[in-house]
């Protein structure tokens, strides 16, 4: 074997075995401050006073909302497909309009997780993928 290989491979080994030393180190490094910052962390809620039931009734109208999902698009671009959560499901609804008044596409007891539209001219469809169980 020549000098010159031999020193490539041994430099190319050196190589090697520095980068799993920095490897292990920086993995240890990273455990280590991990830890500690979670051990020193103050918690938030320690500091705050509990609510009283006054409070609490003054804070309800503010916490009673409906969360909303834009699917996208509906096929053909009159409007979009939202999902608004009623009772235990999501539902599909389009709305035509900025301001519009929504419209309720499913009624299933499942919620929809999401909705695909083909925009074909020929075939404007939608895929709804929906939770069973």
């Amino acid at each position: 074997m020549s000098n010159s290989i031999f020193f490539s491979m041994f430099r190319l080994t050196a190589y090697a075995a520095v980068l799993l030393f920095l490897q292990s180190s920086a993995a240890q490094v990273y455990a280590q401050t991990s830890a500690n910052l979670q051990s020193s962390a103050p918690n938030p809620k320690s500091a705050l006073p509990e609510l009283t039931s006054a409070q609490a009734d003054r804070l309800k109208p503010y916490m009673d909302m409906r969360s909303g999902t834009t699917f996208g698009w509906w096929p053909g671009g009159q409007g979009i497909m939202i999902g608004t959560r009623f009772g235990s499901s999501q539902q599909l609804h389009r709305v035509q309009a900025a301001m519009g008044a929504r419209t309720q596409i499913t009624f299933k007891t499942e919620p929809e997780l999401g909705v695909k539209a083909n925009h074909s001219d020929a075939h404007p469809t939608l895929l709804i993928q929906r939770d069973i169980g």
